[in-house]
């Protein structure tokens, strides 16, 4: 690239020193002339310029991730179920806790406020009659160790710790499936990015060739061989394209703020991910049985933790049985060593609750009712989409053909046009309305290609077969 050389004075030089800095920094290729008085004078406020710009550039891409995998985990739905797995140990850990032996301490004191104990009718030992006294002294601080351990509880923490395993196994299948979310995303718009790109490129290229025919069409006019129609003509198949280039152009920077915002990704980050999926993906529709996806598994998961409630809430009905040791510590704040320990066995049997397991039971019959709903509906759903994507890709092939074709036939013209130019007669004027013909057919046929590619990844998509086509990151999970 050829670089212009210039002479700049006064209040120009502030504004290219800053341009040469800046494009410095971001590997761009200025080149001017300052005179040496100024160049002092306005390196400074020139470099502190050219720094805020660079902040505020740092600003907006410095914060975006390293990798598209970043991205992923990063995503909040996918933190979320990764929360919940942890969330789902701690329960797991929290219903087993309920097996273990529980160990209290216990400090208590006070005064007694009546005294209604007679001595005086039973013969009792020396020390008999002391240990019993020794229960009605005043202001005695005594402590209790207890100890429990559950014997049998009708199951009910087994079933609990069955219950937090299944919300584990959901939570991680919705992590997959979040993150699967995510990618295809991702990869949905790197694909319109992509495609957007190649309709710039066609569009560039067809308005440098209908800019060569439009001069050929000047220069015949100029001449006198052609009418001015003609080149008012082909100078509106020119403008056409420029239109259609300009609109390009501003759709690729929505597509890429688009990145920015939701992804903090640029398309130089995305672009590869994208090309590795076009690369290894099926040529055909991806289909599965719709009781097979995760999200079916995920509610037949559900199902059975309610199975598990249900017999849960059957065993809070029957008795639980527990074994207790408590050892007394008399007089601790006096260092008495009087102490006793006590052994007991304790059966609780509930006899009634005001119909709360009743009501729960009932709560938990219609949350399965309502998971067995959505179960139906999800899985129609899903063949429902299912038929609309294998529907759409079949469009969008028979568009293809259809407008290859068209384009082949365009092609065959404008060959036999452009052998004749020079030889019996020049067509310009044909050249250039086969040319706009020509792009307005290539820009459908690169339109077609982005729908047939989108079915493509939504085939995968709802087959649950994304990750076995692109990395899919795990990350390390912590809890």
């Amino acid at each position: 690239m050829n670089t212009s050389t210039k002479t700049l004075t006064g209040k120009q030089t502030h504004r290219i020193m800053f341009l040469y800095l800046y494009q410095k920094i971001i590997s761009g290729a200025v080149a001017v002339t300052i005179r040496p008085k100024m160049l002092v004078k306005n390196l400074v406020t020139a470099m502190m310029t050219a720094i805020m710009m660079m902040a505020s550039v740092s600003l907006v891409y410095g914060q975006n991730h390293l990798t598209v995998g970043d991205a992923i985990l990063a995503t909040p739905a996918v933190q979320q179920q990764r929360a919940q797995v942890c969330q789902a140990l701690s329960r797991f850990d929290q219903a087993r806790s309920s097996q273990l032996p529980q160990v209290d301490f216990t400090v208590s004191g006070g005064s007694a406020l009546t005294d209604n104990f007679n001595r005086s009718g039973r013969i009792t030992s020396p020390g008999e009659e002391y240990a019993v006294g020794r229960r009605f002294d005043d202001k005695n601080i005594d402590g209790i160790f207890r100890l429990t351990q559950s014997i049998y509880d009708a199951s009910r923490s087994e079933l609990s710790k069955q219950i937090a395993e299944n919300d584990r196994a959901v939570a991680k299948l919705l992590v997959v499936v979040e993150a699967e979310t995510a990618a295809a995303d991702i990869i949905n718009v790197g694909l319109n990015y992509y495609f957007q790109q190649q309709i710039h490129d066609h569009y560039t290229e067809q308005l440098a060739t209908l800019k060569a025919v439009t001069s050929r069409i000047y220069e015949r006019v100029e001449l006198g061989a052609s009418r001015i129609s003609d080149l008012r003509e082909a100078r509106l198949m020119e403008l056409e394209v420029e239109i259609a280039l300009s609109q390009a152009e501003r759709q690729m920077d929505l597509i890429e703020k688009d990145m920015i915002a939701r992804f903090k990704l640029t398309p130089d980050q995305i672009l590869p991910y994208t090309h590795d999926f076009i690369n290894i993906r099926p040529d055909e529709v991806l289909i599965e049985n719709s009781e097979n996806i995760r999200q079916v598994q995920r509610l037949d998961i559900q199902i059975q933790s309610l199975d598990f409630e249900h017999q849960r809430l059957k065993g809070e009905r029957r008795p639980s049985i527990s074994a207790h040791v408590d050892t007394t510590l008399f007089d601790i704040d006096s260092f008495s060593h009087e102490y006793e320990v006590v052994g007991r066995l304790q059966m609780t049997l509930p006899i009634y609750d005001g119909g709360s397991n009743k009501a729960r039971k009932n709560e938990n019959e219609w949350r399965r009712r309502g998971l067995m709903s959505e179960r139906a509906n999800l899985i129609r759903s899903h063949s429902s989409q299912t038929q609309r994507i294998i529907s759409d890709h079949r469009q969008s092939v028979e568009a293809l053909e259809e407008i290859n074709e068209q384009i082949a036939e365009m092609e065959e013209r404008l060959k036999s046009v452009q052998a004749r130019e020079g030889q019996t007669q020049s067509e310009p004027l044909a050249i250039a309305c086969l040319l706009s013909e020509l792009s307005q057919a290539k820009a459908r046929y690169i339109n077609q290609i982005i729908n047939r590619e989108l079915s493509l990844l939504q085939g995968v998509f709802f087959a649950d077969q994304l990750s076995a086509y692109i990395d899919l990151p795990e990350g390390e999970q912590s809890c």
